[in-house]
């Protein structure tokens, strides 16, 4: 049977074939492998939304919100009929029956203020709670619940109470016209501060003596929000060793476009973050990139190193 080695170099290998700006592999937090980790910082994406899963975790951790919580109990414009349904693990789990607005991409021109977009113009088209739909634009209303629940910006909670805990010391998020921080893309680090937020994830919430999130968050948030739908859960995804979705995932975290990853393996604590820088020249948008350069088969690459480090632990 391969070795860790042989299973680590196969995903370097890949990593490098499929045209890979950064990558980080930790297993129980020890570094294993890092092509460029500690590189400039590059937007995650739609992993950015997994950031945003982490600071509203923190706000529950610190008693500032809870998942149930109907979102007009901070924006009252929602408090009359079915949109005062709608909770923030509604938005969370892409279940708030809002019009899947996949928009605004980077290349396209959003409105000035998309909070006011989503609480004034997004239309509800169907009963919360009952339908899944990813939806872009429903998740900005997050960081704004968030701001108001901790009474600061939102970029500075997620400095606070996010960053600065996990040593994170450059990054970037971008905002729209009006200040709000895109909730779905934008957040910008380096592969190896991307792996610290798997990291945390990976240990349930624990980061060097402080319970940063509730010991449950994780298992909360990876169950479906609603039973008819399999593989999502709250702001992240579950992963399979191939694409037939067999048996029980083996991984969970989020992918963006252009082929940013960050995937937790929970059995052995295994996390890998990879980025692909895909700015144009010239500040011309973003090259989302082929398939190829998407890097589809980083969770079953990483399947197989974790089951070849699995070996190795039960040998010793």
């Amino acid at each position: 049977m391969a070795s860790y080695e042989d299973r680590l170099a196969d995903l370097v290998t890949a990593a490098k074939e499929s045209e890979t700006t950064q990558l980080h592999v930790l297993h129980d937090g020890r570094e294993l492998t890092s092509l460029d980790g500690n590189g400039e910082a590059l937007n995650t994406a739609s992993v950015t939304k997994l950031l945003v899963n982490i600071t509203v975790g923190r706000a529950v951790r610190l008693g500032l919100l809870a998942l149930d919580d109907p979102v007009h109990r901070w924006f009252p414009e929602w408090s009359n009929g079915p949109r005062a349904r709608i909770t923030i693990r509604h938005v969370m789990g892409h279940v708030s029956g809002l019009a899947a607005d996949t928009w605004p991409q980077l290349d396209v021109s959003p409105p000035p203020d998309l909070v006011a977009y989503v609480l004034h113009e997004l239309p509800l088209v169907k009963e919360p709670g009952r339908f899944w739909a990813y939806n872009n634009a429903a998740v900005m209303v997050l960081p704004a619940v968030v701001s108001r629940a901790a009474g600061m910006p939102y970029l500075e909670f997620a400095r606070r109470e996010m960053f600065e805990p996990l040593g994170i010391d450059h990054w970037t998020w971008r905002c729209d016209e009006a200040g709000n921080p895109l909730a779905m893309a934008t957040a910008a680090v380096n592969a190896a501060s991307l792996a610290k937020c798997g990291q945390l994830l990976a240990q349930d919430g624990w980061w060097e003596g402080n319970q940063l999130l509730d010991p449950d968050w994780v298992s909360v948030c990876r169950r479906p929000p609603i039973e008819a739908v399999r593989g999502a859960g709250l702001l992240m995804f579950e992963g399979w060793s191939d694409d037939r979705a067999v048996g029980d995932p083996i991984a969970f975290g989020h992918d963006g476009s252009g082929g940013q990853h960050l995937w937790i393996f929970p059995t052995s604590r295994l996390v890998i973050a990879r980025l692909r820088d895909n700015r144009l020249p010239d500040n011309r948008g973003y090259d989302l990139g082929t398939p190829a350069q998407q890097f589809r088969d980083l969770v079953r690459l990483g399947a197989a190193l974790e089951e070849a480090l699995l070996r190795t632990t039960d040998s010793e």
